[in-house]
């Protein structure tokens, strides 16, 4: 699970010099059908229903509104969430980045982005070893404040147009690298104070994170620029604010369940 963000890209890619890029949706609906078959008839029913658990609007909407008002959880979901937009970013603004404006092709691009995930899996991995040693807020924090040191950096280079492409992959690769420590402490931060509702918290955290990611590929969408700006702009505009939401909420919070 953790290599596909390295493996797809790069298969895209030779697919779709090869083939075309119709073909990637022909290979999509075949492997949704095989998992639809998988699912019906081959995975095992390993958990019965609840019967005390109501679907109902009125239980469920209820339990959301529980989960909202534990303020840990709105500070690390919405800092997670907001850092995690900069990923959403760089998945959308990357191709016009790489391919129209350093003129890669598709093959190239697909092995950039692999190597480029390498941060982001990477970081994920070290991260367990860093909780040997530091505290989750710990290393939320670091990773935030070192994020948006990098992404300001990174900016004030794209705004003076010293950017090359080399010099784009490194602050990209530090830019996920950082997102990569951020994302498991914020989730696991953001679920611990919960026990009994921690399916509704879950689902929230979820939420946010493709609700604030969607709305920040939206942005990049808007733009039909010739450099890279637009894309570096966008990511720093999302980590400062995570870090903003972060320092906030921290000030704020009491009796915080700490990892």
């Amino acid at each position: 699970l953790g290599t596909s963000p390295m493996i797809a890209p790069t298969v895209g890619g030779y697919v779709t010099d090869s083939f075309g890029w119709q073909t990637i949706f022909v290979i999509l609906g075949i492997m949704g059908i095989c998992l639809l078959m998988a699912v019906r008839f081959i995975l095992p029913v390993s958990y019965q229903a609840d019967p005390g658990y109501s679907l109902k609007p009125a239980p469920i909407i209820r339990n959301f509104m529980l989960v909202l008002s534990e303020r840990q959880f709105l500070t690390y979901a919405l800092a997670g969430a907001t850092a995690f937009a900069g990923l959403f970013v760089y998945v959308s603004g990357s191709p016009q980045v790489f391919m129209e404006i350093y003129r890669l092709d598709g093959k190239m691009f697909g092995w950039i982005f692999a190597g480029l995930s390498v941060g982001f899996i990477g970081a994920g991995q070290i991260s367990t070893l860093l909780l040997k040693k530091f505290s989750s807020q710990q290393i939320v924090y670091t990773s935030l404040l070192c994020q948006a040191i990098s992404a300001v950096i990174f900016l004030g280079l794209s705004v003076n147009h010293l950017m090359d492409m080399y010099a784009t992959i490194f602050f990209i690769f530090i830019f996920l690298f950082c997102l990569g420590l951020v994302i498991p402490n914020t989730s696991a931060l953001a679920l611990a104070p919960f026990e009994t509702n921690a399916g509704s918290a879950s689902s929230l955290l979820g939420v946010f994170q493709m609700t604030i990611g969607a709305m920040a590929s939206t942005g990049i969408s808007l733009f039909h620029a010739r450099t890279t700006t637009p894309m570096i702009l966008i990511m720093t505009i999302a980590s400062l604010t995570a870090l903003i939401i972060l320092m906030i909420g921290r000030r704020k919070m009491a009796n915080a369940v700490s990892l």
